[in-house]
This record gives C-alpha cells, structure tokens and sequence, in this order.
C-alpha cells in the first residue's frame, strides 16, 4: 500500500468504534497515534494501553519481577502511566503498537521496525522511542477503541522460549538507549532475574530446557554488558 496512514491492530484485537480519531490526529501533525484497548469484559487495559518510555530502574524492575509483585511501586506507577487519566487525548509517549496508526512519512523517517527484535516485544517501544528523538509528535486518543485479549499469540511458546525472546528484546532496547552505566545496571538485573525464574522451574520437573535458555540469556546480558550489542553468532543462538 502506498496509502498515507497505516494502522497495525493485533490478531488478538477488533475495533469497537470507526478510526477517523486517529486520522484525525495525524492529519493535525501526530506522526504516531494509538487509541483504547479495553479486555473482553469491557474495561481499559490500564498499564498497557498507555505507557512511558522505559527507564533503567523500570527495566531492572520488570527483568527482577518487582513490578509484578509490587505492582504499584512508584517506578512502575510512572512506567506505566497509573497515575494518568485515559479518558481524554493526550500527548504520549508509548502507545503499544497492538493498536497504533503512523503516518507514512514518519515511519519511513525512521525506518520503520527494527527487524533485530526478534520475533517480538520492544519493537513497538524503540519505534516510538525513535520518533520521539526526531521529534515527532506521538498522541493518545480514547475516541477510537478496541478492544484486545493480550497475549494470545504468545501463550503457545515454551517457558524457556518465551523467556529468551522476552529477555533478549529487553536488553536490545536497553543497549541502544541506554547509558553504558544505564545498560549494565539492567544487564546486571536481567541475569539475576533469569537465575530466580530458573529456580522456580527447579521443583517442577523438566527444568533442564530452562536452564538452558537461562544460560543463554546470561551470555547475551554478557554481551551487552561489556560491549552494548551481541556478536551475531550469540544474538541467533539466543532467538
């Protein structure tokens, strides 16, 4: 399609309402825009549907499993815009891209995706996060509404799978946003992180695929720890 505006809805998402809000956006200068998520009971996916930018300490939270056992901690309140309203539009920071209008001028500007997050997750982010650093106006609008079950796809990958694809595209964000400090500390969490998930694996049985995804994470945090980015040969063996 050459058509000036592109919209990217997830297989596990339908839209409830037209999309002319989110035209309408980007006719008015927003280079990116994403609307509503709502679950299948009807209420909005908080936390997801609107997000910021990720910082080291809401990665190192999130690779350390705080976020999930402390879900309102103040680092993860700001990551994930809980303390935001969702019902009128706003400028954004990180819409995810499971519903997410851009303009084509925008996403050639940038070059669109990074291929390198691989298969999944942070692609979206690093989008919006390269749009931002040419200044391109990024908005929210609850008009236009979807609704969006999360997480469809990925529920039929392996733990050991799921847990290497989750980590590497983690540490490929952090290592071209990063600060060299910023990056270590996350790489740091990241391979404590994977070590506690491997020992909850331990009493269930089968946990030798985990171990061995887990010490495949760790040589890729390694590699992004002394250097910022993978050698090739690990960044394949870790997909």
């Amino acid at each position: 399609t050459r058509a000036p505006f592109l919209l990217i809805l997830n297989p596990d998402a339908a839209l409830k309402t037209p999309i002319g809000a989110l035209e309408e956006e980007c006719r008015n200068g927003a280079g990116a825009v994403g609307g509503l998520l709502l679950d299948f009971d009807g209420r909005p996916q908080r936390g997801f549907t609107l997000r910021r930018f990720p910082s080291a300490a809401s990665l190192a939270f999130e690779a350390l499993g705080i976020n999930r056992l402390w879900p309102n901690n103040p680092v993860n309140r700001r990551y994930r815009c809980l303390d935001c309203s969702l019902d009128e539009p706003c400028a954004a920071e990180q819409p995810p891209g499971a519903f997410l209008m851009f303009r084509r001028d925008a996403w050639e500007a940038v070059g669109g995706f990074d291929e390198g997050f691989h298969p999944l997750w942070f692609e979206d982010v690093d989008f919006c996060k390269r749009l931002a650093s040419r200044r391109i106006l990024i908005r929210f609008n609850p008009l236009a509404v979807a609704s969006h079950a999360g997480g469809h796809t990925v529920r039929n990958l392996a733990w050991p799978l799921r847990n290497r694809y989750w980590y590497g595209s983690l540490l490929r964000y952090a290592g071209k946003h990063f600060r060299p400090a910023e990056r270590r500390l996350v790489c740091l969490c990241v391979c404590a992180g994977v070590v506690l998930r491997l020992l909850g694996e331990i009493g269930k049985g089968g946990w030798m695929p985990a171990a061995g995804a887990a010490l495949s994470v760790i040589r890729l945090a390694a590699q992004y720890f002394f250097s910022g980015a993978p050698c090739i040969k690990d960044a394949v063996r870790a997909r």
